[in-house]
């Protein structure tokens, strides 16, 4: 068994939906980079698959007062920036506080990721003017309705998070700021390249990134029918990296990429301190009862990968340098974090399902 080391003095793959200024020197010290913090886990997208089981009526929502001194705690222990992901950040009533303390730190704002369908005029306009943001993600599935009914619990929602972004848009938030992303699941097969033709040709974005169905959160478990194939892995990602013309991309197969996955630590909105956000049971610590730092320095080894991968992805693949396999993979599909990714179609142990 080996770990995956880096070998440039440059970030090695630039183009990577994560590339970030400082995240190969934070990998190489050994210290995360960005703080992934979920501050409410409200929600009314009507993701089937959500992997955070998130609603309309979920509760969990972390205090401003210890988002601030969470900010505080990820800045004294060499934390760069901070992701903000869902539930839907824009329910939270303090984002707007949250975000600006953050940037008063000194830490960017890497990214935000509302639900479109609470996008406002008003809430595009304060994202735009308002508070510091590097990247505001866009997430769509698919445009085709029929699809779309498949994987949401309300069909007529797609619209209003067309205007979500129409409003981004008007605000000006221009293309270079926002991000693609698609949940990857079976029924998205049928048109998953016309949505990416979109993001690209119509959007105007320069990167999405997959997050690919798994069997993690509440709802996730009883919709195994979503689950994408090996086949079904290597066409989208490989369309992804020619529609993009970064072909660089495929090295990385199907994960986000060492320098991310080793670079981050997700804090949920119950408080539980994970390495993944689609590890969620993978729970090393919680914000309630210890600091920060504490449970980093406790639980390094298990919240940033450092340990060793085993087979294939660990030992032979020529992508050792960028990339360690998707570790949620091996967690929900094979019961062994460090088992190589059954789901990579670059390792020759995976098998069609």
């Amino acid at each position: 068994m080996s770990g995956s080391t880096p070998t440039g003095g440059q970030y090695p793959i630039p183009s990577s939906p994560f590339a970030a200024r400082g995240r190969l020197k934070a990998r190489e010290r050994g210290i995360p980079f960005n703080l992934v913090l979920e501050i409410t886990d409200t929600c009314s997208g009507g993701c089937l698959y959500c992997y955070s089981s998130s609603t309309e009526k979920s509760r969990n929502t972390i205090p401003i007062q210890r988002i601030r001194e969470l900010i505080d705690e990820a800045a004294e222990i060499g934390i760069r920036g901070i992701t903000w992901p869902g539930g839907d950040p824009l329910l939270h009533p303090h984002w707007i506080e949250a975000l600006s303390y953050a940037t008063k730190r000194g830490l960017y704002n890497l990214m935000f990721a509302p639900n479109l369908m609470t996008v406002t005029k008003e809430k595009a306009r304060q994202l735009a003017q308002e508070v510091k943001i590097e990247i505001v993600m866009l997430h769509f599935d698919t445009l085709t309705p029929e699809i779309y009914a498949q994987l949401h619990r309300d069909p007529k929602t797609l619209e209003q998070k067309k205007r979500g972004y129409e409003n981004l848009r008007e605000a000006g938030i221009p293309p270079r700021q926002m991000y693609g992303c698609m949940s990857l699941s079976k029924p998205l097969m049928k048109d998953f390249r016309q949505t990416i033709d979109w993001f690209v040709d119509e959007v105007g974005v320069k990167n999405f990134f997959f997050s690919a169905y798994k069997p993690t959160g509440s709802f996730a478990p009883t919709q195994r029918h979503l689950e994408i194939s090996l086949s079904d892995y290597r066409e989208a990602f490989t369309y992804r990296a020619e529609k993009l013309r970064q072909p660089e991309l495929l090295r990385m197969g199907v994960s986000d990429g060492v320098d991310f996955c080793q670079t981050h630590i997700y804090i949920k909105s119950d408080g539980g301190v994970i390495p993944c956000s689609l590890m969620r049971e993978v729970v090393c610590g919680n914000i309630y009862e210890e600091r920060l730092g504490r449970i980093l320095e406790q639980n390094r080894e298990e919240l940033l990968f450092h340990y060793p991968i085993k087979g294939y992805c660990g030992e032979e693949c020529e992508n050792r340098d960028v990339c360690f396999g998707c570790r949620a993979n091996a967690y929900h599909y094979l019961g062994d974090r460090q088992a190589s990714d059954p789901k990579c179609w670059l390792n020759p142990t995976s098998h069609e399902i």
